[in-house]
């Protein structure tokens, strides 16, 4: 595994996992408060618009993280390493190799023939 991959990795595990866990928790609070204000208050026209913005909000940033969760999944994955993805990028080069020589002795046949 690559420095580099590392790094990622540990500032994903310790900072943008936890901060995203933090913002879905606030969201998800926001949305219930606003649930809690709109039942309360109604009553209340005021009140009930309060608690509907609140969890309009809340719906908005569950969506927010969401999205930001599985944009940070693709550019994982897009990141990685071909060779950690399971790609075999050697066995490709060298047999693209082989089929480049295998080319040039044709075509050095062919110029000995002519």
């Amino acid at each position: 595994m690559s420095s580099v991959t590392e790094l990622i990795g540990r500032i994903e595990f310790y900072i943008i996992n936890p901060l995203i866990g933090v913002l879905f928790a606030a969201a998800l609070l926001l949305f219930f408060w606003g649930g809690a204000q709109f039942i309360m208050n109604a009553g209340s026209e005021e009140g009930r618009s309060v608690g509907k913005k609140h969890m309009i909000w809340g719906i908005i940033g569950l969506l927010i993280m969401f999205g930001v969760y599985g944009i940070l999944g693709i550019l994982k994955e897009t990141l990685k390493d071909p060779e950690e993805r399971g790609y075999k990028t050697t066995v490709f080069m060298a047999s693209s190799v082989s089929l480049d020589l295998r080319l040039r002795k044709l075509d050095i046949k062919k110029a000995r023939s002519d």
